[in-house]
């Protein structure tokens, strides 16, 4: 009985740090754009506003961090509703490799206009394999954003699709700053960053690998990543065919 009390008051207390930590996270997270905006604001309000060019760009680092704003909101919807079990998924047989090239399609003017090349590569035709395809779209979208964001100047991502008997094997590979092997195995946690600077630079929000690691694991997958600091990195998953 008193094992059993220990145990409750242990899982009440980590419960507690976590709820403390993620709350510290999205305060810390909300506060820096929107102190941003402000501080711009402020700025234009004391006589910024007018000279054109300055306003001009102090308006456009504002809406950026509007946005950014607004793409951290959603990432803290969707995370909640994944981590509390509301996450509505469907479950259906799709054609792989024409999600793959919607993806591709929708993310091209990203990494044209960060000047990487984007590809699509796979070794069959078009197979169907079994899962919810919002849900894998969004989880691919996360990965290639992040191949974009965290690439090299004239880089390359390549989404693949290999076809492995029972399963599909789906990769996004970069050729961008790659992992250091020891921040590897908390890449997934919520709000991990290997770079803070570079991270927020980018508009990450620290969230994006955090569900697609909760996407691919309700596939029953789980998310390998290959990486090598300065040579890139892939990930990829399986989803049954």
């Amino acid at each position: 009985m008193l094992d059993k009390l220990h145990e409750d008051i242990n899982k009440l207390k980590k419960l507690e740090t976590i709820r403390s930590e993620f709350l510290g996270n999205v305060s810390h997270e909300l506060r820096t754009p929107i102190f941003a905006v402000q501080g711009m604001l402020e700025t234009l309000l004391h006589g910024a506003l007018d000279d054109p060019e300055v306003s001009k760009d102090f308006i456009n680092r504002a809406l950026a961090n509007t946005q950014r704003l607004n793409t951290l909101l959603n990432d803290l919807i969707e995370i909640s509703r994944i981590e509390s079990g509301d996450m509505k998924m469907s479950f259906r047989y799709f054609p792989l490799k024409d999600l793959l090239r919607q993806v591709v399609t929708e993310m091209e003017p990203s990494a044209e206009q960060k000047g990487i090349k984007l590809e699509l590569i796979s070794n069959h035709d078009n197979i169907d394999v079994y899962g919810d395809k919002d849900r894998i779209k969004q989880a691919l979208i996360n990965l290639v954003d992040n191949a974009i964001k965290y690439n090299k100047q004239q880089g390359k991502v390549t989404v693949s699709s290999q076809d492995a008997e029972k399963e599909a094997i789906i990769s996004v590979e970069d050729t961008g700053v790659g992992i250091d092997a020891v921040h590897i195995p908390r890449i997934f946690e919520r709000f991990y960053r290997v770079d803070k600077e570079r991270s927020r630079e980018a508009g990450g929000t620290g969230l994006g690998l955090a569900i697609v690691k909760h996407i691919v694991e309700a596939h029953g997958s789980r998310v390998e990543v290959q990486s090598k600091k300065g040579q890139g990195s892939k990930f990829s998953f399986r989803l049954k065919k």
